[in-house]
Parts: structure tokens; sequence; C-alpha cells
């Protein structure tokens, strides 16, 4: 355990003295009671401190095994983001999804500048499989953000989800005919359904032969 005491010593009444969190720490306290003090988002506990008045007299103030630093958030955090959480709901209102929004559509997000943005462009485009990059809290794992601004980034930001929209296109590749359609579906209930669906006919087909892609024989001008 660390120092820090006040000058009467720890073991006289009214002394202080500071120690990180251990399972011996939570051996002496009565885990029964109920806090006063309220857990708003996962990354509360980055960091954290905590007071206590022991039964002697003494107050100690224990420190948050969960740091800020980096090196140690990249082990840990992908468990408390995927473990733990403060919302008592079957599912979250939409986000915006950093891993696939624009880059207009980053930029529009509070605090983001040009240059925090175009690094995670950068960054998510770079094919890795690190399971930090399936939760929010990535950019703070990799530097781009201060734990300060991820609490305020990460109640409208996400790095997954739910819903999708899609646009199916049917065609003749050796003719003009053509179906389009649009559909949102919400898969965060079984089965998934659609809660959304319109056509689009009437936009035209809306992409080029080489984006919906040609079969081969088509190619060689042997069928439709």
């Amino acid at each position: 355990s660390g120092g820090g005491g006040g000058s009467g010593g720890s073991g006289q009444p009214g002394a202080e003295r500071t120690e990180p969190w251990s399972s011996a720490a939570a051996s002496r306290l009565d885990l029964t009671q109920t806090s006063s003090n309220k857990i708003g988002r996962i990354l509360d506990l980055i960091d954290a401190r905590i007071s206590v008045q022991l039964e002697n007299g003494e107050s100690t103030t224990y420190l948050s095994p969960f740091t800020s630093s980096p090196m140690q958030m990249a082990t840990y955090l992908t468990i408390l983001m995927d473990k733990l959480t403060t919302f008592d709901a079957p599912f979250l209102p939409g986000r915006i999804n950093i891993n696939e929004a624009p880059r207009h559509i980053l930029l529009g997000i509070p605090g983001m500048t040009e240059e925090i943005v175009d690094e995670m462009i950068k960054i998510r485009s770079d094919g890795s499989d690190d399971i930090n990059r399936k939760f929010e809290t990535w950019p703070m794992v990799e530097g781009l953000v201060p734990l300060d601004q991820m609490k305020t980034l990460s109640a409208i930001v996400t790095a997954g989800g739910d819903v999708y929209s899609s646009q199916v296109v049917g065609y003749y590749e050796n003719g003009s005919s053509f179906s389009r359609i649009e559909a949102v579906i919400d898969a965060s209930e079984s089965p998934p359904k659609i809660i959304a669906y319109r056509r689009l006919d009437h936009l035209g087909r809306g992409f080029s032969a080489n984006v919906l892609g040609q079969r081969t024989m088509a190619l060689l001008g042997m069928g439709q």
C-alpha cells in the first residue's frame, strides 16, 4: 500500500491514508451498505478514488485498480465493456458507429477535430482484428482522445449495432429491366424484423454494373 497519510500516522483517529484497492481492503468493509455514489458509466471506474471512514476513525482513500495507462486499458477495458453495464434496458438508443460512419458524420460529433477524425479513419482501415475495436473506447485506448473526452463521447458513439440498412437491386446484365428496394432491419430481437421498407425504382438502378457485379457468362455474351 502507498503512503500519503496525515501527520498523526495511520491508526490514529482522524488519520488519512491512501492505498490501492485489493481483496484485503474489501474484507475490511461492510459491502452490504448502500452506496451514496452512483456510477453513471463504466469509464467512471477508471482512475476512481473513494474515501471510507473506518470504525477506528481512520479515513482511507482507495485507488481504483483500473488506471488510465493505455497499456493497462488495452488489457482490462475489453472485459469491463463486455461484461458490465450501467444501463437497465434491453437495448440502447441509436448511436454513431465510429467504425463505419463517414468523415463528415464523425466531424459532426462534439469535440472531434479534423486531426482526430483523419487519424481514426486511418487506423480503422488497417484491417486489424484487435478486440478493442469492437468497443467504442478504442480511440482512447489507442491514444487519440483522453479519458475525459471519451466519457463525453461514450454517450453518443458505438462500435457496432443491431440495426442494418440495405439496398437490394435485381437486374438483367444484358437488359434494362431492374427492381430496387431499400430495407431497414432490426436484429436486436429474435427473429429480426423489418422496420422500414420502400421501393426505389423511380430513382433508377443507382449503381453501375461494376459495383453490382456481372456473371462470367453474361460478360461473354452467352446468356442472361
